[in-house]
């Protein structure tokens, strides 16, 4: 399938290639799995399937630190429309991309755009009705506005979040986000609210 084979069979032979690659720390070969599928004949240029494996694609280059590449790849899966409703486990294929968009461009230091991704991936999450989504959207733009200095605006990011946390009973999450607040309580000297969000 992964020479000869019609577009949907190269695809899923990809996907699962890169999963099981993945898998076993073979995250580089994974990634190349997936370049390979989408420049064969069959699926280049195919809309119904470049988009989907370029998003996984770009989650992959994103976990090697090869961030301008996550951050092309991401853009590819996003210039092509009907992504938003690929879905890939619980979350939209789209909602995955612009995640990794924002957390690229944070890690290559373009705070504005990364912003902007951010804020798309929370639009995404918000029409899939996906409180984890939204949640983890929240999260990350919390992180953009305690990195510029607006710890009111990061605050008010991550109390929303935390709700969402609270909502669907995730406790890592919950966790993660209350650190997340004791942190931005203590860069605002408030040793008090610190401790008894961190408890």
């Amino acid at each position: 399938a992964m020479k000869h084979g019609p577009a949907d069979d190269l695809a899923r032979a990809a996907y699962s290639l890169m999963t099981y690659c993945e898998h076993r720390g073979r995250r580089l070969e994974g990634l190349e799995l997936m370049h390979k599928a989408m420049e064969s004949e069959s699926v280049a240029g195919n809309p119904k399937f470049v988009p989907t494996l370029a998003a996984h694609a770009a989650w992959m280059a994103y976990r090697l630190d090869r961030y301008a590449e996550a951050e092309a790849l991401g853009i590819k899966a996003l210039d092509t429309k009907g992504l938003e409703g690929q879905r890939s486990g619980d979350s939209t294929l789209a909602f995955r991309a612009a995640t990794v968009l924002g957390a690229s461009c944070a890690r290559l230091g373009r705070t504005d755009e990364a912003h902007r991704r951010f804020r798309q991936a929370l639009d995404l999450a918000k029409q899939s009705a996906n409180p984890f989504d939204i949640a983890s959207a929240l999260d990350n733009l919390g992180i953009i506005a305690r990195g510029r200095g607006d710890l009111d605006e990061a605050l008010r990011l991550y109390r929303q979040a935390l709700l969402r946390h609270r909502e669907v009973g995730d406790a890592g999450g919950e966790a993660l986000c209350l650190n997340n607040q004791g942190v931005v309580h203590i860069l605002r000297r408030e040793l008090d609210a610190a401790r008894a969000v961190l408890g």
